[in-house]
This record gives structure tokens, C-alpha cells and sequence, in this order.
């Protein structure tokens, strides 16, 4: 057999893989490398500390502001129901048995 190095004898092992001692006395695999640390990040949270001048708009009515109960206006339901509209055809559909359901 032909002298073959002794890393490529044991190609099935993870001993071709490994790597071979420093000749150097004391030397370490990784004291020739460049070792990074990575960055702290911090987020401050909880903001600055500003407040909305007194004057900007919010996502609410006049009556809403007042104290008003919003589900007296038309708008929460008609946005109740047409969300929910998909789901009551589905529960028909099933059970009416136009749609099948699958048995595993």
C-alpha cells in the first residue's frame, strides 16, 4: 500500500477533521485568530418623556370624548358583522353538507 498521509486514511472518522497540535510550546488553536465581541445593543423604552401637544387628533369622536358608549353609532356593528359574515356561510355550508369534512 502507498504511503498515504494518516488524516486521509480516516476519511470516515472525525479525525479528518481535527486540527493537528501547534509545534509550538503552550500554543493555542485560536491564539493566531481575531476574536471579536459583539456589540451591547440597549433600546431606551418608555420614550423621551414628550407629551402630544393638547391639540392632535385621536382615532375617536367628539361623543367618544365626552363619555359617550361608541356601540351606540352603527359602525361597530356593521363592523361585527361583516367579519363574521364569512364564518356564518362557512357553518352553514358544513351544515348543509355541501362541504365535506375530512375524516383522518
Amino acid at each position: 500500500m502507498a504511503k498515504v498521509a494518516p488524516s486521509l486514511l480516516a476519511v470516515g472518522s472525525g479525525a479528518a477533521f481535527t486540527a493537528q497540535p501547534s509545534p509550538r510550546k503552550g500554543a493555542s488553536l485560536f491564539r493566531d485568530r481575531v476574536i471579536s465581541r459583539r456589540a451591547r445593543i440597549s433600546a431606551k423604552l418608555g420614550g423621551d418623556g414628550e407629551l402630544k401637544p393638547p391639540g392632535k387628533k385621536k382615532f375617536i369622536t367628539r361623543d367618544e370624548e365626552e363619555g359617550e358608549n361608541p356601540m351606540k353609532t352603527p359602525l361597530p356593528y356593521i363592523i361585527i358583522f361583516g367579519m363574521s359574515t364569512p364564518f356564518v356561510i362557512l357553518a352553514i355550508a358544513f351544515a348543509n353538507g355541501w362541504i365535506k369534512v375530512p375524516v383522518r
